[in-house]
């Protein structure tokens, strides 16, 4: 299925522009600070975990953090020049496994690969259809949980957002709508973590996914 999103990275000059235009600023280094600390308390609730994927991992910003917290992490992404702008950020990271370039509809591993995924900023890219999809695949390759942002569609932010949004390419879900979605699925929320809470639209889900 086509959306915005899925071609949207895939320009080298966007990959190597997109951390300096998102996370330079003010704003962005707040919104980078507490989004890697919503993730910290996620997987301090599940305890640790030996092997992470990200997905998807873009520039490797998450990426990075991951490794620091002293877990193995393997990136994976759609885009190839976000994947080499990735290698080339973290050459040399010893926690960092390395970079494949995958869609999340159709990943290249094994069942029960990973203790966890880890993906952040990439559901608000996905249709429903497409959302579901990847949080099929996203279950079938971890050994257990899935840690991952959702832009919350009640919030000031979000409510902004659809009032200059002209074409869907940002795609936001209510708790209940994900919560069903998830049940069909046979996973669960374990706990949300949100950024700001009823301001920004990003919420980190802790997800088990075992059956």
């Amino acid at each position: 299925m086509a959306y915005p999103a899925k071609n949207a990275y895939q320009d080298e000059l966007i990959a190597k522009d997109y951390d300096r235009a998102r996370f330079s600023t003010i704003r962005g280094k707040i919104e980078d600070r507490l989004e890697k600390r919503a993730i910290a308390k996620a997987l301090q609730l599940i305890g640790r975990q030996e092997l992470i994927a990200d997905v998807a991992c873009g520039t490797g910003r998450i990426t990075d953090f991951l490794a620091s917290l002293q877990s193995r992490v393997l990136g994976g992404d759609i885009s190839l020049p976000m994947i080499m702008a990735a290698r080339q950020r973290l050459t040399g990271s010893a926690n960092v496994l390395g970079f494949a370039q995958f869609s999340a509809e159709s990943c290249p591993f094994r069942d029960k690969t990973f203790d966890v995924v880890v993906s952040i900023r990439l559901f608000g890219h996905l249709p429903p259809r497409v959302r579901c999809n990847v949080l099929k695949e996203m279950k079938r390759i971890s050994r257990r949980y899935v840690v991952a942002s959702f832009a919350d569609k009640y919030t000031v932010r979000a409510f902004f957002r659809r009032r200059i949004q002209k074409i869907p390419m940002w795609f936001q879900v209510s708790e209940k709508e994900l919560l069903a979605e998830l049940e069909d699925l046979g996973m669960a929320v374990r706990k949300t973590f949100p950024i700001v809470r009823y301001f920004s639209e990003t919420k980190i889900y802790v997800i088990d996914s075992r059956d």
